[in-house]
């Protein structure tokens, strides 16, 4: 049974290609964070490994230990802690050259060994071409899985040598209707729960699982309101708040964006007259108030700056500058003078 949710495409041809034991040797799994991706990696490592010999049962040894991350033939790489506690930016030649050591072993317990790359495109540039080799000459019985959000951030020789699977955000509906029937959730909060999520199932999953999460974004959009009526004095100390956690919390802070994109694109919505399709509902009063005061062309504009802040954050722009400037090209809000 697969653990993927929300893919069927992607699903229908691996299965395809099980069936016809013709597994590749390396995948490139793409999308959006969140969206599954690391999950139909190791959907993947469970149909290279299961005893049933197709698609993945999900119940069998193999299939529990890979679950269980307790396969000794199934890996997980990513960025590594560095002395400091702080995770490292890149991913590095020795963490390649220990799985090459490791690849040239036969399956100590499985069919095959599996390795995962999780942020593929956050491999070094010595990292990416050691791998490159290979991925050209791949050894018998081994597979290698690289999963990334950002498709053109991968070495593209990389990308020509793996089978690509690209996986996209599912339908709102479907995500809810999976919260309610996998994780015992309400309809009014899975609804609200899978908006948020922006079809990112691992997100709408987390979230379901831990409300603090949902308490933290709550928090978060108060931040993000008081930031967008407040004076530039006040946008600047929130640029430098936002931008001096980014080199700690690099998706944090790519997540607070997402947000800022959310409530302006709610914003616009309203200026469109299309109140039901907003996501954040609690928050329409705030919405109302900012839609009555600005113009949609104004909205559009943040939402463009908002974007452009993400893009450059994401090639290491200056974090400080980024934000900073995002805040300059913010409109600056009229006082509300409520009716009567």
């Amino acid at each position: 049974m697969w653990q993927t949710f929300g893919h069927e495409k992607a699903i229908r041809t691996l299965s395809r290609s099980i069936e016809a034991d013709r597994i590749a040797h390396s995948y490139l799994i793409t999308g959006p964070a969140k969206v599954g991706k690391t999950t139909l990696a190791l959907d993947i490592a469970r149909a290279a490994n299961c005893s049933s010999g197709g698609t993945p049962c999900a119940t069998c040894r193999q299939c529990q230990r890979i679950t269980s991350a307790l396969h000794p033939d199934v890996r997980i790489i990513g960025l590594e802690a560095a002395r400091s506690g702080r995770l490292r930016t890149q991913i590095s030649i020795e963490q390649v050259r220990e799985i090459q050591r490791d690849a040239s072993l036969l399956p100590y317990e499985g069919r095959n060994r599996v390795f995962i790359f999780e942020s593929a495109e956050k491999l070094s540039g010595e990292a990416a071409n050691s791998l490159l080799k290979t991925l050209e000459e791949p050894p018998e019985n081994v597979i290698i899985i690289l999963v990334a959000s950002d498709l053109n951030a991968v070495l593209p020789t990389l990308v020509s040598r793996c089978r690509s699977i690209a996986l996209r955000p599912a339908p709102l509906s479907a995500v809810s209707e999976f919260l309610v029937g996998h994780k015992d959730v309400n309809r009014e909060r899975a609804g609200e729960i899978a908006g948020l999520s922006g079809g990112r199932i691992g997100w709408a999953i987390e979230a379901a699982e831990s409300p603090r999460i949902i308490d933290e974004i709550w928090e978060t959009m108060d931040s993000i309101e008081g930031t967008v009526n407040g004076s530039l004095s006040d946008r600047f100390d929130y640029a430098e708040r936002l931008s001096g956690r980014f080199s700690a919390d690099r998706q944090g802070v790519l997540e607070e964006l997402n947000l800022w994109q959310s409530w302006w694109r709610d914003a616009l919505l309203i200026a469109q007259s299309k109140n039901e399709l907003v996501v954040n509902k609690s928050r329409m009063e705030s919405l109302l108030s900012i839609s009555e005061r600005i113009s949609a062309e104004s909205v559009v504009s943040s939402l463009k700056a908002i974007r452009r802040t993400a893009f450059l954050l994401e090639r290491n722009v200056s974090p400080r500058l980024a934000v900073e400037g995002m805040m300059m090209q913010l409109p600056s809000m009229p006082e509300h003078r409520p009716e009567g």
